[in-house]
């Protein structure tokens, strides 16, 4: 059984990472963090049930993605957002011109990861946004690993084509 101890150093180390995962999946900040909580809640409540050797992290992603999918289905509604855009610009201080630039950029990558289906865009930001590696994506969705590394490459070709246009234009400027 989990120790206290324990499962505080688990969340320290694992809550910043499935806080990015979830916003990263289009989750407010605020929502993001109100999973986290409450997957950490469930691993708690069952922690009869695991010992120290298990995959605490994989449980943890797998717990917030049910609870994701759960939200969804009662939603119906499941798209990336960007909190930056609604950050006013005349927050922003003046020494930093590049802040448009920054706002349009987030948009656009916002908008070319709606595009890309879920399967597609799950195992990219599990890879790319929190870092983990082929063998926990796979455990993690119940996939090979040759599969998550088929899924990120797509992903990447996609968001690629699909952000074409934004880096010619970058690059004439």
């Amino acid at each position: 059984m989990i120790t206290q101890q324990e499962m505080t150093e688990y969340y320290q180390k694992i809550a910043p990472k499935l806080t990015n995962y979830l916003v990263a999946n289009g989750e407010s900040y605020e929502y993001a963090c109100d999973l986290v909580q409450e997957t950490f809640v469930r691993i708690w409540q069952r922690r009869a049930e695991y010992s120290f050797c298990d995959s605490i992290s994989g449980i943890a992603y797998q717990t917030a993605r049910n609870l994701r999918i759960d939200a969804f289905r009662k939603n119906k509604i499941m798209q990336v957002t960007d909190e930056f855009d609604h950050v006013e610009d005349e927050n922003a201080p003046l020494n930093q011109p590049y802040v448009d630039d920054i706002v349009y950029l987030r948009h656009k990558l916002v908008d070319a990861l709606n595009r890309i289906p879920e399967e597609l865009r799950e195992c990219y930001i599990l890879s790319k946004v929190s870092g983990l590696s082929g063998e926990q994506i796979s455990a993690q969705l119940g996939i090979n690993q040759g599969l998550v590394k088929v899924r990120v490459h797509r992903a990447k070709q996609l968001l690629a084509e699909l952000l074409k246009d934004v880096k010619e234009e970058f690059l004439k400027s």
